[in-house]
Order: C-alpha cells, then sequence, then structure tokens
C-alpha cells in the first residue's frame, strides 16, 4: 500500500467563467470516447484539456466545484477545496 503525504501535494486551481448553463459547464469538461484518428499527434479529449495544454485527465485526479451563479470571492473559492489548512494562505498568496 502506498502513502500519500499530503503535504508534497500539488493542485492546480483553474478559474474560469464563460459558461452561460450548467449544461455548458459540464460540457467543457466531458471527454469524449473513441480512438485518436492520429496516434502521433493526438488531440485533446476535451475542451478544458485543450485550454490547459493536456491531451486528457484522469477523472479520479480532477475535482469539479459545482458552476457558481456569480463571481465570488477567492477565499470562498479557496474554502470549497479541501486543503491543509497551513497552505490556504500559499494558495491565495499565489
Amino acid at each position: 500500500m502506498s502513502h500519500l503525504n499530503s503535504d508534497k501535494v500539488t493542485i492546480h486551481l483553474w478559474i474560469g467563467n464563460n459558461f452561460s448553463s450548467d449544461e455548458e459547464y459540464k460540457n467543457y469538461f466531458r471527454q469524449f470516447e473513441g480512438i485518436q484518428k492520429d496516434p502521433l499527434n493526438p488531440k485533446p479529449r476535451c475542451l478544458f484539456c485543450a485550454d490547459t495544454g493536456n491531451i486528457a485527465y484522469m477523472t479520479e485526479n480532477l475535482i469539479i466545484l459545482e458552476k457558481f451563479s456569480s463571481p465570488e470571492n477567492m477565499d470562498f473559492v479557496i474554502n470549497k477545496v479541501e486543503v491543509n489548512e497551513n497552505e490556504k494562505k500559499k494558495i491565495i498568496q499565489k
């Protein structure tokens, strides 16, 4: 069994608000299934992947927060993500 050291975990926080509906927001993260036409030049599997420069993401490593209906204070967003309390100041500063 492996042990996860929570002090060594990197969290990437993506912030965006260009969605008119909850469905559009969910579709942004939805990865398409199927075989890539050109395996030597793979294309991103979703719009989120394209924006972040990744081919795909592992669903078990991504936490998607609910779409907020209006802009929120950054502290509110950080408090929605479970992180070590000592790290919150560092995250907000970055």
